[in-house]
């Protein structure tokens, strides 16, 4: 038994708005709609809001400010948006959205709001969100590989962002200037072996303690294995490896840190 959820769409773009509400209506779904600050406090007062779908920001309002307001806490709230995830920053102790899912993508959207209409589907439709608006950094000196890692999530997961470093000192700069959610290290990352890179980016950057780490660990280097022993936030993959064991080591890693809770 389908059960009806009210949805929230939250969007200047009246037009756009207005076909996906058709569109959602016809699934089944309550659907309300608001542009405004005053529309969404006035729909969240009045209405019993089971979901929301946003822009990142809209004209008047500040950066994740409709994300706030709608209260992630409350309720499930997707970010339907033509901005790039890696262009998103979040204020330190803010709730984020469940998924990210990107305009040219709406089938994406409805079908995550389809699994998410039936608490039968809802585990699923979670474990899908665990995949949207990933921010990896991606820690290898080889510019080919690099590349071809790069291209292989994108193809897979065109909503993930990846940022690069060619060396630690890189590394490290930029896990502190924005947070991520995996790493993929080289263990022999030029500037600083893979263990004292790892300690280094946990001390600069705290959130990094528990983030899972893709260590590529080259066949003959036992001993940068062996320094991670006891960690459990590290996982390896022998090299050579291809890109599509990469992307399937990280989407197992985050089914795994979404299993836990942590």
């Amino acid at each position: 038994m389908e059960i009806s959820k009210t949805i929230l769409l939250v969007d200047e773009a009246t037009d756009a708005r207005r076909l996906l509400a058709i569109r959602l209506e016809g699934l089944g779904f309550k659907v309300l709609e608001a542009e405004f600050p005053d529309q969404v406090r006035s729909v969240l007062r009045h209405e019993k809001v089971d979901i929301a779908v946003t822009e990142w920001t809209l004209p008047g309002w500040g950066l994740d400010a409709p994300v706030q307001l709608l209260n992630p806490g409350e309720r499930p709230v997707l970010l339907f948006t033509e901005l790039e995830p890696s262009l998103m920053a979040y204020a330190p102790g803010r709730a984020r959205p469940k998924a990210v899912v990107s305009k040219k993508k709406r089938s994406e959207l409805i079908e995550l709001l389809t699994a998410m209409r039936n608490p039968v589907s809802e585990s699923m439709a979670s474990m899908k969100a665990t995949f949207f608006g990933k921010r990896v950094l991606l820690v290898e000196d080889s510019a080919a590989v690099r590349h071809f890692i790069k291209r292989a999530v994108g193809e897979k997961h065109p909503q993930w962002a990846v940022a690069e470093a060619v060396n630690a000192v890189e590394a490290v700069l930029e896990a502190a200037r924005k947070p991520v959610d995996l790493v993929v290290l080289d263990l022999e990352v030029p500037g600083m072996e893979g263990p004292a890179f790892v300690n280094v980016m946990r001390e600069k950057s705290p959130s990094m303690r528990h983030k899972p780490v893709l260590a590529l660990s080259p066949c003959g280097r036992r001993d940068l294995k062996e320094a991670f022993q006891g960690d459990p936030t590290v996982s390896f993959l022998p090299k050579p490896v291809t890109a599509s064991q990469v992307v399937e080591t990280i989407e197992s890693l985050f089914s795994e840190k979404k299993a836990v809770g942590v």
